[in-house]
C-alpha cells in the first residue's frame, strides 16, 4: 500500500510542479496518464477482462483519478501565473497564487493516502462487483459534498476579505 501511495503522490507532485513549464509538462503528464489507463483498458477489453479491470479500479479510482486531475489543476494555476501574470512580475504572481496551488496539492496527497489504502486493501479483496460499484458511488458522493462544502466556505471567506 505504501508503494502505491508513494507512486501516486509522485505523479501528483509532477503534475503540480510541471505547471512551472507554463503548463506544458502538466499537459503531457496528464495526457500520458490518460493514454496509459486507456491502453490498459483497451487491452483488457480486447481480452474480455474489462470487468476485472474496472472491478479493481472502481473502489479507489474515483479518489485517485480526481486527485491527479486536481493536481493538474494546481499545476495550471502555477502556469497561469507564468503565462498571464497580469500587471505584476511573474514572481509576484507565483507568490500570490502559489499558496492556493500548494494547498490543492497537499489536499491531493491526502486524497491519495485514502485511495492507496483502498487500493491496497479493498481493491484486491473478494468483495463482489456490486459492492465495488457501491464504494465508487459513495466515494463520488463524499467528494462531491466535500468540495461543494469547502468551495462554499472558500467563496464566503474570499467575499468577506474583499470588503
Amino acid at each position: 500500500s505504501s508503494v502505491i501511495i508513494t507512486n501516486n503522490i509522485q505523479v501528483t507532485l509532477l503534475a503540480f510542479g510541471f505547471g512551472l513549464t507554463a503548463g506544458v509538462g502538466t499537459s503531457i503528464l496528464l495526457i500520458l496518464n490518460g493514454v496509459h489507463l486507456g491502453s490498459v483498458a483497451a487491452w483488457m477489453t480486447l481480452h474480455g477482462k474489462q470487468k476485472a479491470l474496472w472491478g479493481w479500479i472502481m473502489p479507489h479510482g474515483a479518489t485517485e483519478l480526481l486527485a491527479i486531475c486536481l493536481a493538474g489543476a494546481a499545476g495550471y494555476l502555477l502556469a497561469t501565473a507564468i503565462v498571464v501574470p497580469g500587471e505584476v512580475r511573474r514572481s509576484t504572481a507565483l507568490k500570490r497564487i502559489g499558496g492556493d496551488a500548494l494547498r490543492i496539492e497537499i489536499g491531493c496527497m491526502v486524497m491519495l493516502v485514502i485511495a492507496g489504502l483502498i487500493e491496497g486493501f479493498l481493491s484486491p479483496s473478494s468483495i463482489n462487483y456490486s459492492n465495488r460499484i457501491a464504494v465508487l458511488a459513495v466515494s463520488l458522493i463524499i467528494w462531491t459534498v466535500y468540495f461543494l462544502t469547502v468551495g462554499q466556505r472558500g467563496e464566503k471567506s474570499a467575499a468577506a476579505t474583499s470588503h
